[in-house]
């Protein structure tokens, strides 16, 4: 790597270090006018040395702040924009194309080759790129695809399961290790992984919030969410940025000035953990050029919180508070009838059929329908014509006639059911994502405080709700002209190019 040692090992490094290695070589802009997508990774020596100093700032950190990006979140198969190392198509093996290469002739000349490349996949596997080299080298990967040997990778973000980066990272929540966690990426993993959501920013939206959802890459932030971000670049004095590419968005501020902060002699400034070169290198106390997962396995150890990293294979179940469950989707919590805080009780009942209002966001006032929840529990939303004025956070004071009306989907995700039973909005002090609109009173017997059943065990499993053919993820709403901005921003904002990334078509 041609760069220097601020650059290459923050500046707590020692030039005595080997350079990072470069593992993947890609001669392309990340993203346009930054530095190249060639990826990079620590000899293991250095690796121990730097998760060591990472180990240090952590314990040292009175108010340490987490800031991720798309990159945490490959290794759960979600794609992300700055990687350029990977294949235009992704294929994975089928039984057949197992079968097939158990069946190669052992006596052919090309046996030794096929078993280094090939090696003994199971169903499900990725098909690698050198695998898809070999396979065009033959002329045989339209034959292998035709034949069902291998087929094309299908992706549902709603499958999509937390890393161990994710894990760690509610381990070390637990532990107080770290106070808060600004969220780039739109998948739900930190909650996933068991992160509660009311010390989590998505500033950019989420895939299971109906009152925050994605924004557009011209849209903008949520004012609420804005000020919590600005509180918390403010009052946090170490930072961890995590599979950021760092390309020039608003919110790239926050890892920006904690940087710095610290080269003025205040907090512990900026850790960067990341394959690829970022603009904000040399501003770095830590570098950190390695795979996150990793980087926050060593972490653990190093910590002594291992063994609480929960298994890859624990799925999330909400706790609901105690005697707030009246019966399955019926529950009681401490907000009003807008969503806001409140000591009075409300019932939110998030049966299939019930109307039900936003609270926030550029849908809010907009009334959906409770259209029943999936097999882990996520309430589907049916919204039927919402305005779609402008992008997201714009302005929507626009004439009847430019007002476009859509059919789409939002989700509810089932830590929604911890947080409101809890009395935990999207923010301190902040609303629920949705409310009932009741056409009359619940009845008497959901009213009376007395009925809940605290033995009733929630979530019920039940069977997964049919997915309507017209169903589909919200589209992003077209782009305004002009617009006023929602979010508190420093410079004009720009999300991310949401739609392709975002992993929900």
């Amino acid at each position: 790597m041609d760069a220097s040692c601020d650059q290459m090992h923050g500046s707590l490094g020692s030039k005595d270090w080997p350079s990072p290695i470069r593992v993947v070589d890609f001669d392309a802009d990340a993203r346009p006018g930054l530095a190249k997508a060639h990826e990079y990774n620590e000899c293991p020596e250095v690796l121990s040395k730097k998760v060591r100093l990472l180990a240090d700032l952590v314990r040292q950190s009175k108010s340490c702040l987490v800031f991720t990006g798309a990159g945490i979140s490959t290794a759960a198969g979600i794609s992300d924009y700055a990687s350029k190392a990977k294949q235009e198509v992704d294929f994975q093996w089928t039984q057949k194309g197992i079968q097939i290469l158990k069946d190669f002739p052992s006596d052919s000349s090309r046996f030794a080759e096929v078993q280094t490349v090939f090696g003994s996949p199971a169903v499900g596997d990725e098909v690698t790129s050198a695998m898809v080299k070999m396979l065009k080298d033959a002329s045989k990967l339209e034959l292998a695809t035709r034949s069902g040997a291998i087929k094309l990778k299908t992706f549902d973000w709603k499958d999509a399961q937390p890393t161990a980066a994710h894990r760690t990272l509610a381990a070390m929540y637990e532990e107080g290790m770290f106070k808060h966690w600004v969220q780039q990426n739109h998948d739900s993993l930190p909650q996933k992984a068991g992160y509660p959501q009311h010390a989590l920013n998505e500033i950019h939206g989420s895939l299971h919030d109906p009152a925050n959802p994605i924004i557009e890459i011209n849209g903008w932030l949520r004012q609420d969410l804005s000020d919590w971000l600005q509180e918390w670049n403010t009052k946090s004095d170490l930072c961890l940025a995590l599979g950021c590419s760092l390309s020039g968005f608003n919110v790239d501020y926050v890892p920006q000035e904690a940087a710095k902060r610290a080269r003025s002699g205040k907090g512990l400034g900026l850790v960067l953990v990341n394959l690829q070169q970022t603009q904000y290198d040399h501003l770095a106390s830590l570098r950190i050029f390695a795979k996150l997962d990793e980087v926050f396995a060593l972490l653990a150890v190093e910590m002594g919180i291992a063994e609480k990293v929960k298994p890859p294979d624990l799925v999330y179940q909400p706790q609901c508070a105690d005697r707030s469950v009246i019966e399955e989707d019926v529950f009681w919590v401490p907000f009003d009838e807008n969503g806001c805080p409140s000591e009075k009780k409300t019932v939110w009942d998030l049966r299939p059929g019930n109307r039900v209002k936003i609270t926030g966001g550029p849908y809010e006032g907009c009334i959906g329908q409770i259209a029943g929840k999936n097999k882990t529990g996520h309430y589907k939303i049916s919204c039927k014509h919402f305005n779609i004025t402008g992008n997201a956070f714009a302005d929507q004071q626009l004439p009847i006639h430019l007002m476009v009306k859509r059919d789409f989907t939002l989700w509810l995700g089932n830590w929604w059911l911890h947080e409101a039973t809890n009395g935990f909005g999207i923010l301190p002090g902040g609303k629920i994502p949705l409310v009932n609109l009741w056409d009359v009173e619940p009845s008497e017997s959901v009213h009376k405080e007395s009925v809940p059943n605290p033995a009733s065990p929630y979530p019920v499993s039940k069977a997964p709700v049919p997915k309507p053919a017209s169903s589909r993820a919200p589209p992003p709403p077209p782009t305004a002209g002009k617009g006023g901005s929602k979010g508190k921003v420093k410079a004009p904002y720009r999300a991310k190019d949401t739609h392709d990334e975002c992993y929900c078509q």
